[in-house]
């Protein structure tokens, strides 16, 4: 008798905006460096989640924030304002 379970592949289709190839090297959500580190230290709240008042309030504070990402997941504000912030350190 064959078994009736599927196989479930690493391929299967996501609502992340991450392509693939670059989620298998973010394996734990960050890219790892010192900004994410301290990303991670200030914005997240007791239970492991993104504090989105906290982010926006660093955001502001930093010059970084826009009006328009309050539309956007905790995740894609987080990613967006650690992505401007390395943009600020750059210059």
């Amino acid at each position: 008798m064959r078994s009736k379970t599927k196989k479930f592949t690493r391929n299967k289709p996501t609502s992340s905006v991450v392509p693939a190839k670059y989620r298998d090297r973010y394996h734990d959500g960050s890219c790892g460096d010192a900004l994410a580190a301290q990303l991670h230290t200030h914005v997240t709240n007791d239970n492991g989640a993104t504090d989105v008042a906290r982010l926006k309030a660093l955001a502001q504070l930093n010059g970084v924030w826009r009006a328009s990402y309050a539309k956007l997941n905790a995740g894609l504000q987080r990613m967006t304002i650690g992505n401007r912030l390395r943009a600020l350190d750059k210059s």
